[in-house]
């Protein structure tokens, strides 16, 4: 399923893709433009992660500000999730919808 058909036919789509060197920089500029545009919602998706609709999906359906999603740390030579935010709790406490609140987060994939 294309990832514009996850959104209502309703609501206007900007969809902006920046490339180069620095990832801050891109985001910085992103930022920039989501705040210009008027629009109400950001939707962040690194390039170089792989998705399927439904983990999107997951992240739609939350009534937060901010949710993001858990992803294989770069460079770590291993197929297991490392999770590098940071919990507020300890230990983290996963709430029935399977989430946790955090001081801060990885932002490749979020919502």
């Amino acid at each position: 399923m294309p990832i514009l058909k996850l959104f209502r036919s309703d609501l206007a789509v900007l969809i902006k893709v920046l490339t180069g060197p620095l990832i801050q920089s891109a985001r910085n500029q992103l930022t920039f433009d989501l705040l210009l545009s008027g629009c109400s919602h950001c939707l962040w998706i690194d390039s170089n992660l792989i998705f399927t609709v439904q983990q999107i999906q997951r992240l739609l359906a939350h009534d937060k500000d901010i949710v993001t999603g858990c992803y294989a740390k770069k460079n770590q030579g291993s197929d297991e999730l490392d999770f590098t935010g940071m919990p507020l709790t300890t230990p983290p406490q996963v709430d029935d919808d399977g989430l946790m609140e955090l001081r801060y987060a990885p932002a490749g994939f979020y919502w």
